[in-house]
């Protein structure tokens, strides 16, 4: 009874946050079989400017996105399960005087919505104690072909293949008050232009039960891209014309991002959460 327990406590901990798609894919672990997670986020991001190839903030190229993400996730087994989602993005570019676009097409100062990319996440959990193992598959597929040539553009519209693995751990062994969560996954992204953006995605999260309802926890992730196209190289003219309008898709987008959650079980069937996050560092991003 003590594990089952320990198990609904940190589902709890992980539903929502585990699926914001900025800071994860999935989670280590799974919910009982025949148990379906219903989840709804809605997210706000603010982007000042962007972070040259040396990591110099500069306020050029502003952008503002809200997006609602809806996901369900199935338990066909103890061990398996399979997560699906998509969301509505509206995006609009900032108060930058000259984006890199001009004020055209949906550079325009004014928000623009669209479905964005289907999601789709496969996990298997291969161990509970003392170390949750659940290694996990995925892909990002667009639902249609949007925008993509402007500071505003909602997504990449480009396939994704994923593969990774998420652990988690306890840390107190007499009741799960105190756990710790990692998952790290190598994407294959969809050349464009010729450029390859295959990358690396990593995040942590140590939390902690205030109260049996109520859970705190601080969360770090990482990105490092794999090739891409560098603001230097943006600044200098060394694209060809294809890659200078694509560049918002194309970048070598490396970000550190750290942030907390709060997460509170209002019934036994739903809960509500909030997450705050901000780029520490990186370079080639917004």
């Amino acid at each position: 009874m003590r594990l089952i327990a320990s198990r609904a406590k940190l589902l709890f901990a992980l539903a929502v946050s585990a699926w914001a798609p900025e800071l994860a894919m999935a989670q280590a672990w799974v919910a009982p079989k025949g148990e379906t997670t219903l989840a709804w986020t809605v997210e706000a991001s603010e982007f000042r400017g962007h972070l040259l190839t040396n990591g110099d903030r500069v306020a050029i190229g502003a952008t503002a996105s809200r997006a609602l993400l809806f996901e369900v996730d199935q338990s066909f087994s103890d061990r398996f399960a399979v997560r699906v989602g998509i969301p509505v993005v509206a995006t609009r570019n900032g108060r930058d005087p000259s984006p890199v676009a001009g004020h055209s097409g949906i550079d325009d100062g004014h928000y623009h919505s669209t479905l964005q990319d289907f999601r789709i996440t496969l996990r298997y959990n291969l161990s509970l104690e003392p170390l949750v193992v659940t290694p996990f598959v995925g892909g990002i597929v667009p639902s249609h072909h949007y925008e993509t040539r402007a500071e505003a553009a909602p997504g990449r519209d480009l396939l994704e293949g994923i593969v990774g693995v998420d652990v988690g751990r306890v840390l107190a062994p007499s009741e799960p008050d105190l756990y710790a969560h990692a998952e790290v996954y190598y994407a294959f992204v969809e050349k464009s232009a010729g450029v390859s953006t295959n990358r690396t995605e990593g995040s942590v999260a140590v939390g902690w039960f205030v109260t049996p309802a109520l859970v705190v926890s601080a969360l770090g992730s990482f990105r490092e891209t794999h090739g891409g196209i560098t603001i230097t190289e943006l600044i200098n003219g060394n694209l060809s014309d294809e890659q200078f309008l694509g560049h918002d898709r194309l970048l070598d987008d490396d970000q550190r991002r750290a942030g907390l959650r709060v997460g509170f079980q209002v019934a036994p069937t739903w809960s509500i959460d909030g997450t705050w996050l901000t780029v520490v560092s990186g370079s080639d991003t917004h």
